[in-house]
C-alpha cells in the first residue's frame, strides 16, 4: 500500500503527529511530509496547523483529516499516482485577455461593446464563450450588472457590467471544471460553486 494511503489511515485513527505517523507507517518524516502534499492537493486532509487561521485545536506540526478523507478511508480506495488530478490552469489568453483589459481601461462594457472592439473575428462562438466568462466573473463579485441598459429599438436593452474588484493586470482565470476563478495577481480563488454553478 502506498505512504500516502498509510499516512491517511493513521490520520484516519486520530493519528496526527508527523513523528508518530512517520513510526507507525515505518517511513521517514520527510516521506510523510511529501505523503501530505499529494493527501493536501486532493483535498484529503485539511491543512496543517500552523498558528494562522486553525481553530480545530490542533498543535504546530499536526495535521487534520478533511470530511472527503474520511470518506475515502471509508470506501477501501488506495490512493496511486496521477489519480484524481488535473491540470489546473493559471494563466488566460485570447478572448477573455482583452475582455478583462477592456473592464479595467473603461470599468464599464457590454458584451457587444467587448466584441466589436477586441474580437478578431477568428474565434470559435465568440459571444457565448464571451458570455460564460463575464458571466462567471459576476458570480465571483468581481464584476456587476448595472440598473441601467443600453437602448437598442424594439429590444429590452443590452446589459451592462461594471467592474467593482480590480485585481490587477493578470487576467482572472475561469476554471471551468473546478468552477472557480483563479486569480493569478494575488493568488485567490474564487469558488463559484458555494455561490451559484456556472455551467455551460
Amino acid at each position: 500500500m502506498a505512504i500516502s494511503t498509510l499516512v491517511l489511515h493513521e490520520l484516519a485513527r486520530e493519528n496526527n503527529e508527523l513523528a508518530a505517523i512517520a513510526t507507525a507507517v515505518g517511513c521517514s518524516r520527510r516521506d510523510v511530509c511529501q505523503a501530505m502534499e499529494v493527501l493536501k492537493k486532493r483535498r484529503l486532509v485539511d491543512n496543517c496547523a500552523t498558528g494562522k487561521g486553525v481553530s480545530i485545536g490542533l498543535k504546530r506540526g499536526t495535521y487534520a483529516i478533511s470530511d472527503s478523507g474520511l470518506e475515502w478511508v471509508t470506501s477501501g480506495k488506495v490512493i496511486s499516482p496521477g489519480q484524481g488530478t488535473r491540470r489546473l490552469w493559471t494563466k488566460t489568453r485570447g478572448l477573455s485577455e482583452r475582455a478583462w483589459w477592456y473592464f479595467r481601461t473603461f470599468r464599464v462594457a457590454t458584451l457587444l461593446d467587448i466584441l466589436n472592439s477586441q474580437a478578431s473575428g477568428k474565434e470559435k462562438t465568440a459571444y457565448k464563450h464571451l458570455h460564460l466568462y463575464v458571466t462567471a466573473l459576476e458570480v465571483a463579485g468581481i464584476l456587476m450588472r448595472t440598473i441601467y441598459r443600453v437602448p437598442v429599438p424594439g429590444r429590452l436593452g443590452l446589459v451592462q457590467w461594471q467592474l467593482v474588484q480590480d485585481l490587477g493586470p493578470k487576467t482572472p482565470v475561469w476554471r471551468q471544471i473546478a468552477n472557480e476563478i483563479f486569480d493569478p495577481n494575488g493568488r485567490k480563488v474564487f469558488s463559484l460553486t458555494r455561490r451559484n454553478r456556472c455551467s455551460l
